[in-house]
């Protein structure tokens, strides 16, 4: 199992780690690797197209170095070459979704999982890529605008002046449709067949959006804050507020959170079944566990990453371990990393002694929840998660 980690592609390391608890659980060697951030791993520009044909998915590229070294070299921890799963959360799990469409990523894995990531389906073209990639030339002091001057920055130039993805400016984009690495977006590849036909797990998190969203955020920000939503997502702004009237939530900030989510997360999964169903082996899950109550935000984005790993650097809300959970969330963790490990090992994630986790394709997704995972419905999902509205 290769795991790529998650941070906007702008933070984190392998490092942060460790899979310690998913080799105990399930038998399996996992591999962390580090792949280039920021403008060093994303930035567009077209004088380094010009030198390689290629421009903007420098870390995509990373990942795909890490894989042929897997395989090349995995035997001699014991590993078997010809069976990998490529993991990842957050833009890891974006990274994970490119990386089945790329050219250059074919038989280099075998099954993916992918944790919270279908945040972008629609990935960003060349042309507009590049137009960022300029106006750091120019940031940087390279009115010449080639490959020697940006090369001559220091690390800590580009890094001070690249900007953040979350940010009002930001030097890339979080990849790019190059022709090369990335020949299409995801929204315009998976419905198409276009990827490699290998089995998929993936899913999200019950409440992704409260991560994203600021617990101040007013009353009379609310219709703005979700007008925003909708416009991003190409939705009718007028819908929004009948989907999410304030007086359903106890906050504002629960009714915007709620909303983020359902419109990032969890309905884009929604699509991502849809598209991989009529393909491959596929199976959806949602996380929906507080950590009997321990949780500060409750299930969001990436809460569900110590119950497989032990994490740390990450923050409070998301450090840990499964040791360090409450008893009946230990028992959840330990049946996910049967669940992922299984899936690794066979295609399939059912495991002896946990309940069985049916197909997407059968109008299932798996409910993490402790004390067991239980089954339930798409037709549910798409309720609870207003997907009527988003897709």
């Amino acid at each position: 199992m290769v795991w790529v980690h998650g941070g906007t592609n702008t933070t984190g390391a392998g490092s942060f780690y460790d899979p310690t608890p998913l080799v105990a659980a399930g038998g399996v060697i996992v591999v962390t690797l580090n792949y280039r951030l920021g403008a060093l791993g994303f930035l567009a520009h077209p004088a380094l197209m010009a030198e390689s044909g290629t421009t903007g998915n420098y870390g995509l590229a990373d990942q795909q170095m890490a894989l042929h070294w897997v395989r090349e070299n995995i035997v001699s921890f014991g590993g078997d070459a010809g069976d990998i799963t490529l993991f990842g959360e957050s833009s890891g799990g974006m990274n994970v979704l490119n990386q089945l469409i790329s050219p250059a990523a074919a038989g280099l894995f075998q099954k993916v999982i992918v944790e919270s990531g279908s945040f972008q389906l629609s990935t960003q073209n060349l042309q507009a890529s590049e137009k960022q990639g300029l106006q750091f030339g120019r940031i940087l002091g390279c009115t010449d605008q080639t490959a020697a001057c940006l090369r001559s920055k220091t690390t800590d130039e580009v890094l001070t002046r690249q900007g953040n993805p979350v940010g009002r400016f930001v030097s890339y984009a979080l990849a790019t449709v190059d022709g090369n690495i990335l020949p299409a977006s995801q929204s315009t590849a998976f419905p198409e067949g276009r990827f490699h036909r290998v089995p998929i797990l993936f899913g999200n998190n019950g409440q992704e959006g409260r991560l994203f969203v600021s617990p101040t955020l007013t009353a009379a920000e609310y219709p703005g804050t979700l007008a925003g939503y909708a416009k991003a997502a190409n939705r009718p702004t007028p819908g929004v507020l009948l989907a999410y009237p304030l007086k359903d939530y106890a906050t504002p900030a629960d009714g915007a959170a709620a909303a983020y989510g359902d419109a990032n997360f969890d309905c884009t999964d929604r699509r991502l079944e849809r598209w991989f169903s009529r393909f491959v082996p596929t199976f959806e899950y949602e996380f929906n566990d507080d950590a009997d109550g321990t949780a500060p935000l409750g299930p969001t984005h990436g809460t569900e990453l110590k119950y497989l790993f032990g994490v740390t650097y990450m923050g409070p809300i998301l450090d840990g371990a499964p040791a360090t959970l409450p008893p009946s969330s230990r028992a959840l963790s330990l049946a996910m990393r049967q669940y992922w490990t299984a899936f690794a090992q066979h295609g399939i994630p059912n495991h002896r002694g946990i309940p069985i986790w049916r197909p997407a394709a059968s109008g299932n997704i798996q409910m993490l929840t402790a004390p067991r995972p239980q089954a339930s419905s798409g037709a549910s999902f798409d309720l609870k998660h207003k997907c009527g509205y988003w897709n």
